[in-house]
């Protein structure tokens, strides 16, 4: 599905960002956060929509809006409708091209056409795992399953950042959990949590307690 045209703005398109103008039977199919492509020589430029706005040339001068609503109704002098439109400002991520995501360096042309993000190219692009563990499904993406490869995951230090009641607690805890359920043969983990606050102790009444043993740290 085509979800709109790249359009020259003042600033762009440019090797950061381009703008695009949403296809009125597309609206509902764009969303903020949601990975896009274009074709790009090669390969598929992939950027992610930052923003959407609408816009109406008749509505531009506030004087001249402010008039027309005191004498009467502006959609009643005016076609407004007609030119009313809706753009999303895109984040460009980088070019995929033979497997490798690379820097754009040269801006896409205005006049383009803009898609959803092939879900395939999303889960290489974004490095998932068939045999990761899998952590929920890609924001406005639903169908792409984020699952996260355990070499890449734990082979460094790891933090989970967010605000408060964001979900970090929960996040650990389906970490845990995915952990807990893996084969051996597709490589298992055994996991020390030191739970100051209590949060993972109802692990041991779920349905891999068998796999969790409690300690009190007053007996360490």
């Amino acid at each position: 599905m085509k979800l709109g045209t790249i359009i020259s703005m003042p600033d762009s398109p440019n090797t950061n960002y381009f703008a695009f103008v949403i296809n009125e039977d597309s609206i509902s199919h764009v969303k903020k956060g949601q990975f896009v492509e274009v074709e790009y020589g090669n390969g598929k430029l992939i950027g992610m929509i930052m923003d959407i706005f609408r816009s109406n040339r008749y509505f531009e001068r506030a004087e001249s809006v402010a008039e027309y609503e005191r004498t009467g109704m502006l959609s009643a002098h005016f076609p407004i409708d007609e030119w009313s439109y809706t753009v999303a400002q895109v984040k460009i991520v980088g070019v995929y091209e033979n497997k490798l995501l690379k820097r754009c360096s040269f801006p896409p042309s205005p006049g383009k056409d803009v898609l959803p993000a092939d879900e395939s190219l999303l889960k290489n692009y974004l490095g998932f795992k068939d045999n990761g563990i899998h952590i929920g499904n890609l924001f406005n993406h639903e169908s792409v399953e984020v699952k996260l490869g355990l070499s890449k995951l734990f082979q460094k230090h790891l933090a989970i950042l967010a605000m408060s009641g964001a979900g970090k607690s929960y996040l650990m805890s389906v970490i845990l959990e995915e952990l807990a359920e893996r084969k051996s043969e597709d490589g298992r983990l055994g996991v020390v949590v030191i739970d100051v606050h209590g949060e993972y102790v109802n692990l041991k009444k779920s349905p891999l307690g068998d796999r969790v043993k409690v300690y009190d740290g007053n007996s360490i």
